[in-house]
C-alpha cells in the first residue's frame, strides 16, 4: 500500500465505523472540548453541583447529579449511595512503595468513567478521594452495578499509577495492589527574552494518554523554577507528556509530546523562553434577553501568531532588487529561494502553539479574564449549560471589549411517571437517543432529576430527531415516541411512562454439563440477517459498552436473570474468560411476565498467551495486544493490557486462525506500525481447541 492510499484507506474505515456506531444507537450528541488541562469531554455537570442554576432567560433549570457517592464522616472510605440504597459491592486493596512496602498517606480516588470503549477510559467526576493508613489499605464501599470506574493512588514521592477498570461485574478487579514507583523526571530551565533566568514559573506536566473529562483538570505533576530559573519535575510516569509554563505577566509557553520512553531516563534540558504576557478580557450574555451568563466555560486556541508581522526580517537591499524585478539565477526557477510568506510562517507559528489552549470559566456577572496570552490572534470558544456552543468568535491580544452572545439550547420538559399507578417518579434519569431501543446510553446524555413531582426540563438538546429515555432504580425504563426538536425551541408536555418490565433468565453450562459459575450474561440486538452487517455491528460492539442495567453474572447453578427488562426482541450474548464466547437465538418479551432464554453451552476453546518486550528485552509491562480473527464467521476481537512482567492471556478462543499485534508499546500508540504488523506472517497464529499457544512480541 503506498503512502496516499493508506491515509484514504483509514478514511474509509473510520468512516465506516462512525456510520456503523451511530446506526446501531451507539453514538449520542456528545460535543468534544479540547483544554490545556486535558484532551476531552466536558461532562453533563462538575460534582457538587447541587442546587439550580439559572438558565436561559432566568428560568431555573433543574439539578444534575452526577456523583454516585458522598464520603463518610470519619473518612473510613464507607459510601453511600445518593438514592440511599447499599449495594454491598466493595472495592479493597493497598497501595506500597517499590519495594512492596505499605504506604501511608497515599490519595485513592475512586472517578467514574465516562468512556463508551471498553479499552479506552475518560475519567469523569471523582466520586471520593481517600488517604491511606501506615498499612496501606484502603476500601470503597456499595459500587453500582454496570458502573465503570478507575482508581488511581498518587503520592507526593512517587509516581500516579491508575488500574481500569474495575467492574464490578467482575471481582478480579475489586480488589488491587497498586505499586508506585519512583519513575524519572523532566528538568530544565526557563529565562525571559533577554536571558535572564526567571523565578517562580510554575511547571505543569499532564500525562497525554489520560484523557479527562474536566477541561481544568489537574496535571500528573508540577514544580516551579528556582532563582536560577532551573526546574525538575520528578516522580513522572513514562510515555508522552505535555509540559505547560506559567508565570504571571508572561505568556503562557509549552511543549507537546516530551517523550520519556522507559522509566529509567527521563528528558533533561527541557527549557523555555518566555515574552510578554497579555491578557483577553469579555463579557458572555443571552442573545435574546442580554443577562450575563455565570459560569461558562471558556476556551482560547491560538490561531494566527500576529507577531510575526514585526518580527520578519528586513529584505537585504539584492533582495529587494530581486523583487524589484532584477534577475536572480537562484530565483529564476518557481518556488527555488522564496522566503516563506507572512501568512505561511502565521500558520506554521500558530500550528506549533495551537496546543497551547487556555480555559476559565465566567463569574458572576458573565465576565471573564484569560491570562498568559501570546502576541497571537486566538480563536475563543464558550461552553454553558442551557445555550448552544459558541464556537468561531476570534479576538486579538490584549483585547477588552469581547462580548459573546449565546443562543438558548432547545430544551425538553416534561414528567415522569409509573405506568402502573400514575404517580410521580422522584428519582430518575433522562437521555436521548437516536434509537428507541439503544443497548446503553452515553454517559454524557445523560441528566439527573430529583424532583418530588417527576418533573423535568432536559437541556442541550441538538436540533434534530430524537427519542428520550427514562431510567430509575427498579424499573425496565420508559421512551417516548420520536420528538423533532428545532433550534431554540421549548418542547412542553412530555410524558415517559415507566414500566417494571419483564424478566429473562437462564442457565449456562459446559460440553459436560457442569453448570458455569462466572459467566458475563448480557443482552445484545438480534442478527438482522444481514451477514455483512452483524459482523459489522459485531466488531463495533466488540469493543462497545452494554448498558449498566442489561448484565449479570451466573451464579453457582449457572443460573442467571435480568430483571426489568423492556419489551422487545434480543440474544443473550454470554462470555467467560475460560471458554468461547456463545449467543443464542433471538427471544420476544412484553413489558411483563417472566421469559425463559434457551439453555447456552460454551466450549472450552483454545488460549494464547506470551510476554512482550521492549527493545533492550526487559519485559513491557504498558502495551496493549489486540487479538483479532481473519474468519468473518469467527468475530472476534479482543484487547487486553500486559502485567508488570509483560505477559497477557487470551483463553476461550474458537478453533482457527488469529491475528496478533501489539497495538501499543510502553504506552505509546502507532497506527502505521499496527498497519505493518499486521501484514506480518510471523503475527498469524492458528488455534485448535484445547490448545495453548505461546508467543514472544
Amino acid at each position: 500500500m503506498n503512502k496516499l492510499a493508506i491515509p484514504l484507506f483509514l478514511l474509509v474505515v473510520v468512516g465506516l465505523i462512525a456510520a456503523g456506531l451511530y446506526l446501531g444507537g451507539f453514538l449520542e450528541n456528545d460535543e468534544a472540548l479540547d483544554a490545556s488541562g486535558g484532551d476531552g469531554q466536558v461532562a453533563e455537570s462538575s460534582e457538587g453541583d447541587t442546587g439550580t442554576s439559572g438558565g436561559p432567560s432566568g428560568v431555573p433549570v433543574s439539578p444534575i447529579k452526577t456523583a454516585q457517592f458522598t464520603p463518610s464522616v470519619d473518612g473510613s472510605g464507607v459510601t453511600t449511595r445518593l438514592d440511599g440504597r447499599e449495594t454491598g459491592i466493595a472495592l479493597t486493596g493497598v497501595v506500597t512503595d517499590p519495594n512492596g512496602e505499605p504506604l501511608a498517606k497515599a490519595k485513592v480516588a475512586l472517578i467514574r468513567d465516562l468512556s463508551q470503549v471498553k479499552t479506552r477510559a475518560q475519567e469523569g467526576d471523582t466520586l471520593l478521594e481517600l488517604s491511606t493508613e501506615a498499612d496501606g489499605r484502603f476500601r470503597f464501599q456499595n459500587l453500582a452495578r454496570g458502573e465503570i470506574y478507575v482508581l488511581r493512588a498518587k503520592h507526593a514521592e512517587y509516581t500516579t499509577e491508575r488500574r481500569h477498570p474495575i467492574d464490578p461485574f467482575t471481582p478480579a478487579t475489586l480488589q488491587q495492589t497498586i505499586k508506585l514507583k519512583d519513575g524519572v523526571g523532566i528538568a530544565g530551565a526557563v529565562t525571559d527574552s533577554n536571558g535572564s533566568p526567571l523565578e517562580g514559573v510554575e511547571v505543569s506536566v499532564y500525562d497525554t494518554n489520560v484523557s479527562n473529562a474536566d477541561p481544568l483538570a489537574k496535571p500528573e505533576q508540577w514544580s516551579t523554577t528556582d532563582a536560577t530559573g532551573k526546574y525538575g519535575v520528578e516522580h513522572l510516569t513514562a510515555g508522552l507528556k505535555k509540559v505547560i509554563v506559567r508565570k504571571e505577566g508572561f505568556g503562557t509557553d509549552g511543549r507537546n509530546g516530551v517523550n520519556l520512553k522507559d522509566e529509567t531516563e527521563g528528558a533533561r534540558d527541557v527549557n523555555f523562553t518566555l515574552g510578554a504576557g497579555f491578557t483577553i478580557r469579555g463579557h458572555v450574555k443571552d442573545q435574546r434577553t442580554d443577562a450575563p451568563i455565570a459560569d461558562a466555560l471558556v476556551t482560547a486556541r491560538v490561531v494566527s501568531m500576529l507577531a510575526q508581522h514585526r518580527q520578519n526580517p528586513r529584505p537585504s537591499a539584492d533582495e529587494a532588487a530581486g523583487d524589484a524585478g532584477g534577475q536572480d539565477k537562484d530565483r529564476s526557477a518557481p518556488n527555488r529561494g522564496r522566503r516563506p510568506s507572512r501568512n505561511m510562517m502565521n500558520a506554521r507559528a500558530a500550528t506549533a502553539k495551537s496546543f497551547l489552549t487556555s480555559s476559565t470559566r465566567t463569574d458572576e456577572d458573565g465576565n471573564f479574564v484569560i491570562t498568559g496570552v501570546l502576541e497571537a490572534r486566538y480563536l475563543l470558544s464558550v461552553k454553558a449549560r442551557g445555550y448552544q456552543d459558541s464556537h468561531g468568535r476570534s479576538a486579538d491580544f490584549n483585547t477588552d471589549s469581547n462580548v459573546i452572545e449565546m443562543v438558548q439550547s432547545a430544551r425538553i420538559l416534561g414528567r415522569v411517571i409509573d405506568d402502573e399507578s400514575g404517580k410521580p417518579v422522584a428519582s430518575f434519569t433522562v437521555a436521548t437517543s437516536a434509537t428507541p431501543t439503544p443497548l446503553f446510553t452515553a454517559a454524557r446524555s445523560r441528566q439527573r432529576f430529583q424532583t418530588e413531582d417527576g418533573t423535568f426540563s432536559y437541556v442541550d438538546v441538538p436540533p434534530g430527531k430524537h427519542y428520550l429515555i427514562g431510567a430509575a432504580d427498579g424499573y425496565a425504563g420508559g421512551r417516548t415516541e420520536p420528538i423533532v426538536v428545532l433550534a431554540e425551541q421549548e418542547v412542553t408536555g412530555i410524558e415517559i411512562r415507566l414500566v417494571r418490565g419483564a424478566t429473562i433468565r437462564g442457565v449456562v453450562r459446559d460440553t459436560e454439563g457442569q453448570a458455569v459459575k462466572g459467566a458475563r450474561i448480557s443482552l445484545a440486538q438480534p442478527s438482522s440477517g444481514d451477514p455483512a452487517a452483524d459482523i459489522f455491528r459485531r466488531l463495533i460492539g466488540s469493543q462497545m459498552r452494554v448498558s449498566s442495567d442489561k448484565t449479570t453474572s451466573t451464579d453457582k447453578n449457572g443460573e442467571w436473570k435480568i430483571p426489568h427488562i423492556l419489551a422487545g426482541r434480543y440474544s443473550i450474548k454470554v462470555v467467560h474468560r475460560n471458554y468461547t464466547d456463545a449467543e443464542t437465538a433471538p427471544v420476544t418479551c412484553e413489558d411483563r411476565g417472566v421469559v425463559d432464554a434457551p439453555e447456552v453451552t460454551l466450549a472450552r476453546g483454545g488460549t494464547i498467551s506470551g510476554v512482550v518486550l521492549k527493545k533492550n528485552g526487559a519485559p513491557d509491562g504498558k502495551a496493549t495486544v489486540m487479538i483479532t480473527s481473519d474468519d468473518p464467521k469467527v468475530p472476534v476481537n479482543r484487547s487486553m493490557t500486559t502485567n508488570s512482567k509483560g505477559e497477557f492471556e487470551a483463553k476461550g478462543l474458537k478453533a482457527g486462525v488469529y491475528r496478533v499485534v501489539v497495538a501499543q508499546r510502553n504506552g505509546e500508540f502507532d497506527l502505521l506500525k499496527i498497519l505493518q504488523s499486521r501484514q506480518d506472517p510471523k503475527n498469524i497464529v492458528t488455534v485448535r481447541d484445547g490448545e495453548l499457544v505461546k508467543l514472544e512480541l
